[in-house]
Order: structure tokens, then sequence, then C-alpha cells
């Protein structure tokens, strides 16, 4: 019987770290608020991005444009076409899935200075030396990414764009750029991944980030003078469709299995209480007890530390007892 019980127990001690370990990797999914390592990654980013498409030059020109864009249409098809702050806010959606315009980054360089400092979404960097890898260089007529190094992608070399160069210097220092900045901690962005080799690297549908659906994967415009013909366009409808069902499914299916842990996990430590803790004190007539005093106040709260130590009473066996 001892054998039997001794068994049960291991079951429910695995189970219960199992529901753990699942109900806090849930946050995995969640964005993250911008620090260096993202900076870095934003800046890799737009090197390979260069190194991939904006050679030959022949497969780049530049243009006055807020939005970047594509002369085929689809993400890595035809001719890359941006300016300077187009392609800076590019990269940024590319690699962090956040777009800057919503941030106080002004598609007009001069703009950009006179919004940027003192916005909640940005940090002034005050000198070259502090420059770190992500942050946008600003002077009033052009805009580039520093990449670290002491080199920056520069998106506005007419008539190209996209190439990386040496610098930049800001003006403290004698340079040709008047400020730097970079996100503030507080926004939040989602590192996406690598520089996609095809139009479908990315959830499986053609990318263009002027325009994001509920799933959260990025998708293009759709028009008649975009697609070859009304089948095409119907067929691409349908795939939309159901990429967005698709992600609605699986945002409620994932609502729903943490909920199911979280009500586990409530469940387990409320038994642990009932069963752990009495009153050991009998409230005399007119006084009232403290919450130091009642022990039901105590943390019982069932971790993995405390089901592998012993603290919780109701596991009173270690699981690697071999016997």
């Amino acid at each position: 019987m001892n054998k039997l019980k001794n068994i049960a127990k291991r079951i429910i001690i695995i189970y219960v770290i199992l529901f753990i370990i699942l109900g806090s990797s849930s946050s995995v999914y969640a964005k993250r608020g911008y620090d260096a390592q993202c900076g870095e990654f934003v800046s890799q980013y737009a090197r390979d991005f260069i190194k991939k498409y904006c050679t030959p030059e022949s497969k780049t020109r530049y243009a006055g444009i807020a939005e970047a864009e594509w002369s085929g249409g689809s993400f890595g098809q035809g001719t890359f076409i941006c300016c300077c702050t187009a392609g800076v806010k590019y990269m940024y959606e590319l690699a962090l899935n956040v777009n800057l315009y919503d941030l106080g980054f002004d598609p007009v360089c001069a703009n950009g200075i006179v919004n940027m400092p003192g916005s909640p979404n940005w940090v002034e960097v005050s000198s070259e030396s502090d420059l770190q890898p992500g942050d946008v260089v600003i002077n009033d007529h052009h805009t580039e990414l520093y990449v670290g190094e002491s080199q920056r992608a520069n998106y506005g070399n007419s008539p190209y764009s996209g190439v990386i160069r040496d610098g930049p210097s800001l003006s403290s220092s004698g340079g040709s750029f008047t400020k730097a900045f970079r996100l503030d901690k507080s926004v939040q962005v989602e590192p996406s991944g690598n520089v996609p080799t095809s139009k479908t690297d990315f959830g499986g549908t053609p990318v263009n980030y002027s325009e994001f659906y509920f799933n959260g994967i990025p998708d293009g415009k759709y028009s008649l003078a975009n697609r070859k013909n009304i089948f095409e366009l119907l067929v691409n409808s349908i795939k939309e469709l159901v990429n967005f069902f698709t992600g609605l499914i699986t945002y409620l299916f994932r609502g729903l299995v943490i909920g199911i842990i979280s009500i586990f996990d409530r469940f387990i430590n409320n038994t642990v209480k009932s069963i752990n803790e009495s009153p050991t004190t009998i409230q005399e007539s007119g006084v009232s007890a403290t919450s130091a005093d009642d022990p039901y106040s105590l943390d019982r709260s069932v971790t993995i530390e405390s089901l592998v130590f012993g603290d919780v009473d109701i596991f009173d066996i270690n699981i690697f007892e071999t016997e």
C-alpha cells in the first residue's frame, strides 16, 4: 500500500512540475522591451539585408518615399526602392516588428530632430562614444542606422539605396550628424528572425510590412493591378481568410491552455494549503488576531523547488529516492 502511495505521489509531483513549467513558459511568445541585444539584432539584420538585396546596385533605387517598397510587389521581388528614413524604418519593421512612425520618428529628417527629443519612446545619445548598434543618427536632411564597428547603414545614397559605410560622427566631435537616438527600454518589440530568402519565408505568405493582420503575420496589399488575373486574386483572398482564422484559433487555444494551467495551479495550491495549514491558536473573546498570527496568511505556494526539496508536507518524499 505504501508503495502505491509513493507511486501516486510521484505521478502527482511530475504533473505539477510539468504544469508549472508550461505556465511559466507562456511568456515566451510575448513581446520584449527594447535592449542592447535588440539593437544588435536589427543592426545585423540591416547588414544581412544590404548584403543580400542591395547588391549589385542595379537591384536597388533611391526615391524620396515614406514607405520602402519592391517593384515586383512582394518582399524580395524586383528592385528595392526607398529613401534614408524609409530604409531605417523598414529594417525595424523587418527585424523587430515595430513601426517607428508610431513612435515619433518622422519621414522628414528635420521633423525627426524636432519630434524625438523629449519623447518617452526615445533616449537621446549624448556622444559618439555612447553609440550602440541600432541607434538612429539624424541631421536636418539625412537619417542613417548605426550598425556597430564604427559603421552605419545608409539607405539614401542616391541613385542607389542600401550600403554600409564608415561612421557616423556626431556634431559634438565635428561630425555631420546632429543627433542620435535609441529606442527606450519601455518600447515593446518582437524579434522576428533572419532575412528571408524568399517571399514565403514569413508564415508562408508574401511579405509587405505596410500592413499587419490579426495573426501577426505581415502580408501585402492586394488589388487587381498587382495580380495576374481574378482567379489568383480569389485564391490569395482565401489564403488570407484561412490565415486570419488560423491565427484567431491559435490565440484562443493558447488562452484556453494558459487558463487551464492557471486553474490547475490554483487548485493545487489551495489543496496544499487546506491540508497543511490549520489554526494553531484560538482567538480570545473580543481579540482579533493579526495577519501575522493567521496561519492561512502564510505563503505556501507550490513551486518546483518546494517539491524537489520536500518543503511541502503533503509531498513527504524525495522524488530522487530509488526505494
